[in-house]
């Protein structure tokens, strides 16, 4: 193989390389992701047993809330969830992170 050859070959693999789609990080870190995520599901228990009509008002309100808490958008939060739609399996492990922290808190207040 000539020195034309060997750089044709490396200039066609970086390119292939380059091609390649990479996974798009998500708009916040996962730590953080997961501690909106709890408090979103705890805003949700404390009113999923309410009537219908101040069930929507107070939603609203209380995921208003916890994003302030967190210092967070809800358009970051919607573009994290849409990611991990196309990614099951880190979906999945944020989740059980979500899961095991909340059982942590659960049975610390026991």
């Amino acid at each position: 193989m000539n020195i034309t050859q060997k750089l044709s070959f490396i200039f066609l693999l970086l390119s292939f390389l380059s091609c390649q789609k990479k996974p798009t990080d998500l708009p916040l870190p996962e730590d953080k992701l997961v501690r909106v995520l709890m408090d979103l599901h705890l805003a949700e228990g404390a009113f999923h047993n309410l009537s219908t009509s101040s069930k929507d008002t107070l939603a609203f309100q209380y995921y208003d809330q916890v994003y302030q808490m967190h210092e967070v958008e809800k358009a970051q939060v919607d573009s994290c969830i849409a990611i991990l739609n196309r990614r099951p399996e880190q979906y999945f492990e944020i989740y059980e992170k979500v899961k095991t922290n909340l059982e942590e808190e659960a049975r610390e207040l026991r």
